[in-house]
Order: C-alpha cells, then structure tokens, then sequence
C-alpha cells in the first residue's frame, strides 16, 4: 500500500502521526472481487486540534 499526504499541516509532527495512524491501521482488508480492480484511491481529510 503506497500512502501519501496530499496537503501538509505545516508541521512535521503532525504529518508525522497521520503515517503512524494509517500503520496502525494495517493491515486493511481485502477488496471485495466484486469491485474488478487492484487499487482504490481515499483520501480521508484529519484535522487536529491543538490546545
């Protein structure tokens, strides 16, 4: 799986963690056989909030 982060939050601690969060993730399950490909884009907005 190739992931990548599409627009940085401007800090490297943050974009950091959002790789940790899609590891953590693994491993996501297979594609149903129905669907007839081998990849599928996504890409899922994460927004932080700092205090």
């Amino acid at each position: 799986m190739a992931q990548r982060i599409q627009e940085s939050s401007g800090h490297r601690a943050l974009d950091e963690e959002v790789l940790s969060m899609i590891e953590q993730a693994q491993p996501l399950p297979a594609m149903p056989e129905s669907m007839e490909r081998d990849t599928l884009a996504v890409v899922v907005p994460v927004r932080f909030s700092l205090r």
